[in-house]
């Protein structure tokens, strides 16, 4: 298991006990009735800019390559998937249109296939990049991220070993991300803080909050919440409306402190229209014994989630909804199947064996998670579902070899999760 679930018995002990404040509300307050749209508004003024510049039939590539960008841009500011799918479409136009740097065009639409969960197409899409042969390094790197996320792990170490070079900020997070998957946790925060370096060296902003923010997961990851917080602090010091940063500090104040409330306030200063945010919410007012507003905002997150636009995008969060708070496994079932064949991970299937074992079907969850969750994968969610179908297939002993690294793991997971963690060894 990963370096960061090992744990002594002193700290098992502690989380049963009140857990110490980490954060301080006086360091956030500022960035959570901040009025500032500079950075929003910049985003929409060079939308339009190259909006202007298209027509529907419209041969500029540059220009639709650069709208494609901006609509990028504009769904990580907001959230809104009509943005990103216009992006899509307008990466798409200028990739099939060019003549020259054709492969560049191919790369930024495999980014967007990846944002939108769509790695099949994304792995494709590489694939004739990688058939030009020109941005090989670019190429090498996205197929790495590709492999990772289509449980295609030799190859990614493949990709990974092509783009070897201990002094380049793209390698350096990627060999971060693969330390991660081995379970080495130490040696991926010593890598990141290695990447670190670089990013504040080129002072780009994008640069410094996706560092700063995944440096931020890793550190909480591995138990030091004091340093994940002051990461976000400084992602929100960079841009006072990045929602990522915000949904992290809620998080602790939720997983942490057990300050259900806290968090609330810090979500409700987030305008990204992120579905995911809406079962944050739901969890949150669960905790607070607020459980018709729960459930009506579970509804609203599958009434969202249930167009065309999002695609694939949410199939794991609505079978483990339909599984966990509608008991309806069929329908779980069908959304766990379509995650395990658009990513067949070691994670998409714990899912799927842990709703097989839901549905009363511990057999087949037993078969699915010996041959695909097993020894595959670090993370405590797959653990936990291992841990289930052991017990339940009586195989205690086994059980209990997860057992102090799940009870370790409760911050990353959640209380509800940690609850259930207990009973499950009681």
């Amino acid at each position: 298991m990963k370096t960061l679930y090992i744990t002594t018995v002193l700290s098992l002990m502690l989380l049963s006990c009140d857990q110490q404040s980490i954060t301080d509300a006086s360091d956030y307050n500022s960035y959570l009735i901040s009025t500032k749209t500079d950075q929003l508004d910049a985003v929409y003024k060079k939308n339009d800019f190259w909006n202007s510049r298209i027509t529907t039939d419209s041969t500029q590539i540059v220009a639709l390559a650069a709208a494609g960008n901006s609509y990028t841009n504009l769904f990580n500011r907001t959230g809104d998937i009509n943005a990103l799918k216009k992006a899509e479409k307008a990466l798409k136009k200028a990739a099939d249109k060019a003549a020259i740097s054709k492969d560049s065009y191919l790369l930024a639409l495999a980014q967007n296939y990846i944002t939108q969960h769509q790695f099949k197409k994304a792995h494709q899409t590489l694939l004739n990049a990688q058939e030009i042969g020109g941005k090989r390094k670019a190429t090498a790197m996205l197929l790495f991220d590709v492999s990772m996320e289509l449980g295609l792990v030799e190859k990614a170490e493949q990709y990974l070993d092509q783009i070897e070079n201990y002094g380049d900020f793209d390698y350096l997070i990627r060999l971060a991300k693969w330390s991660d998957h081995q379970g080495n946790l130490a040696a991926t925060i010593s890598y990141m803080e290695r990447a670190k370096l670089y990013a504040e060296a080129s002072k780009k902003q994008d640069l410094l909050i996706w560092t700063y923010t995944n440096l931020g997961d890793y550190y909480s990851h591995d138990g030091q919440l004091d340093r994940a917080y002051d990461y976000f602090l400084r992602t929100l010091a960079l841009d006072d409306q990045n929602t990522y940063a915000k949904k992290r500090i809620a998080w602790i104040t939720y997983s942490h402190e057990h300050n259900p409330s806290e968090a609330q306030r810090i979500l409700a200063s987030i305008k990204n229209q992120s579905p995911d945010l809406l079962l944050f919410r739901a969890d949150l007012a669960e905790s607070l014994s607020a459980s018709a507003e729960a459930k009506q905002l579970r509804k609203e997150f599958v009434t969202t989630v249930d167009k065309p636009e999002y695609g694939s995008m949410y199939d794991a969060y609505l079978a483990n909804l339909y599984a966990e708070n509608f008991k309806d496994y069929d329908t779980a079932l069908h959304y766990a199947e379509k995650d395990v064949a658009a990513r067949p991970t070691a994670e998409t299937y714990g899912l799927l064996a842990h709703i097989y074992h839901l549905k009363g079907d511990t057999k087949k969850a037993l078969k699915i998670a010996e041959a695909h969750v097993k020894d595959k994968t670090e993370e405590p969610l797959a653990a936990y579902y291992l841990a289930q179908i052991y017990i339940a297939s009586g195989n205690v002993d086994q059980a209990q070899s997860y057992k102090d690294d799940l009870l370790a793991s409760s911050f990353e997971l959640g209380p509800a999760m940690a609850r259930n963690i207990k009973k499950l060894y009681l």
